[in-house]
């Protein structure tokens, strides 16, 4: 039997609030978080909620600006198995882009701040080179393989015109693919999804005038939203108990320039160490 949602509260018609709060990434062992979450830890919490038979709907508050399109795509069926049950209501706060977009998308209904920004519907890849630097430092490198593509990503080459066309085409796949979820979650037209994906940010007016969210609006907005899909009115807000709200916790929490700052420097630290095997596609 699932334990309550927040065993610490008493309530028989809660809103479960839970919180995607950071960049989306798979785990990776023995690495710190920065602030990034992981499918399990957002599936673990809609899963709680949907088990709490007093949890009437979950008000899911975004602020993230996406990451790996599996581990997105993970949370989105997750919330898309989740309102079946119960109303979903997402929150935009200060971000909700690319992959938290995507994430977003599969609620029953979104709210967004006039100053959320909201959107950047897009595909990224890239990789570090550092082969000219090398060359002029005199320091050599020499690669032992076999398959023509297995050092695509090496830091130590140029990449051809053959391997650049291959990459785009599984770009423009996973673009076809983003661009296909936002369609049949949000009910857009795709030829409508496809002009807004050029990666560009939405504030909350405009995101609503292009059928990215359903209100401009706050929390009480979203609660309201909430109460009315799921006809019933709530006797309280739960929130899960906060476990990082200690001096680490409050230094550790994730910001948009943070993550990306951490993102970038882990990059060249992963490339000059020799640890650059985890690349990702991003949304």
């Amino acid at each position: 039997m699932r334990k309550k949602f927040n065993k610490k509260e008493r309530y028989s018609n809660g809103i479960a609030v839970v919180h995607l709060d950071g960049a989306i990434m798979p785990k990776i062992p023995r690495r710190p978080s920065m602030g990034s979450i992981t499918p399990k830890e957002i599936i673990d919490d809609l899963e709680l909620a949907r088990d709490d038979k007093y949890i009437k709907a979950v008000l899911l508050s975004i602020n993230s600006p996406g990451g790996s399109p599996v581990a997105s795509e993970e949370i989105a069926d997750e919330v898309k198995y989740l309102r079946k049950e119960k109303p979903v209501v997402g929150l935009f706060r200060d971000l909700g882009a690319s992959g938290g977009y995507l994430v977003a998308s599969a609620c029953n209904e979104l709210v967004a701040q006039k100053t959320s920004i909201v959107g950047s519907i897009g595909v990224l890849f890239g990789k570090n080179t550092y082969y000219e630097l090398m060359r002029n430092l005199g320091v050599g490198h020499e690669t032992f393989k076999a398959g023509k593509y297995k050092d695509l990503l090496s830091p130590h080459r140029d990449i051809t015109d053959e391997e650049r066309a291959l990459v785009q085409k599984m770009i423009n796949t996973s673009y076809d693919h983003f661009i296909d979820i936002v369609s049949r979650n949000r009910n857009l037209e795709e030829e409508a999804v496809r002009e807004m994906a050029t990666g560009w940010i939405f504030l909350g007016e405009e995101a609503k005038e292009k059928g990215l969210i359903d209100y401009v609006g706050n929390k009480q907005t979203a609660v309201e939203r909430c109460e009315a899909l799921g006809n019933f009115e709530h006797d309280k807000i739960v929130e899960k108990p906060d476990k990082s709200k200690g001096l680490l916790g409050r230094l550790m929490s994730p910001s948009t320039m943070s993550e990306i700052a951490y993102a970038h420097g882990q990059g060249i630290a992963d490339t000059l160490s020799g640890k650059g095997e985890d690349r990702y596609i991003l949304f």
